[in-house]
């Protein structure tokens, strides 16, 4: 018998020094949100008091305590940052298929 463990990695963001990544703004959560590569997907998981807002092209999507699975290219503001172009973190997710 096979068995096969889905691959998962997480990458936690937030003002807690526990985090992966540190981003220092009053409206960013301790624990804000998280990157999850998880079985061949890129997920967004925001799980915070503000929310953060996925911007791909023109479109500007709200996340708030859900999750957004990640294609292609775009930013991702954290809290109220949306607009301030230093907390904007770029992504672009490119696939082996």
């Amino acid at each position: 018998m096979l068995f096969r463990s889905p691959m998962l990695v997480r990458f936690l963001l937030g003002r807690s020094e526990n985090c992966d990544q540190v981003v220092d703004h009053p409206t960013v959560s301790r624990e804000h949100a998280e990157f999850l590569y998880k079985d061949g997907q890129f997920i967004f998981r925001d799980f915070s008091t503000n929310g953060s807002a996925v911007v791909r092209g023109d479109r500007t999507i709200k996340v708030h305590r859900s999750s957004i699975e990640l294609r292609g290219s775009g930013k991702i503001y954290l809290g109220k940052t949306l607009g301030q172009h230093s907390f904007g973190i770029e992504y672009s997710c490119i696939s082996s298929q």
